[in-house]
């Protein structure tokens, strides 16, 4: 599937006008809203409110534990050191650029009879 069109440019524009210190050519589409744009907890799920919104999509399509929680979490801490031993992969956070291009794109279309 081709990304680089309207929604893409779009979804560009939107990250850009709300977070105006986001380096263009550091965005790719493998770019994490919550590990690469620091959008933890509130700040994540405001972005995906005014994404749904501005594109006209469910937010039912997201999950707001992807977004983790904003602030410092002592339990984090030991959980990452737990899983660095046992060599165990923590649930991933946040969505790519992709995956959000993706979810933009299986919104439903008009029906005409």
């Amino acid at each position: 599937m081709e990304y680089i069109d309207n929604d893409y440019s779009k979804l560009l524009n939107l990250l850009y006008q709300e977070y105006p210190w986001l380096k263009k050519e550091k965005i790719s589409l493998n770019s994490n809203i919550v590990e690469d744009f620091n959008l933890w907890g509130d700040d994540c799920i405001t972005f995906l409110e005014k994404l749904c919104e501005y594109f006209n999509v469910s937010c039912n399509k997201f999950d707001g534990e992807k977004c983790g929680d904003e602030g410092f979490n002592p339990l984090e801490i030991i959980k990452f050191i737990v899983n660095i031993i046992t060599s165990k992969k923590d649930k991933k956070y946040g969505y790519t650029i992709k995956e959000l291009l993706d979810i933009i794109k299986e919104k439903p279309q008009p029906c005409y009879y």
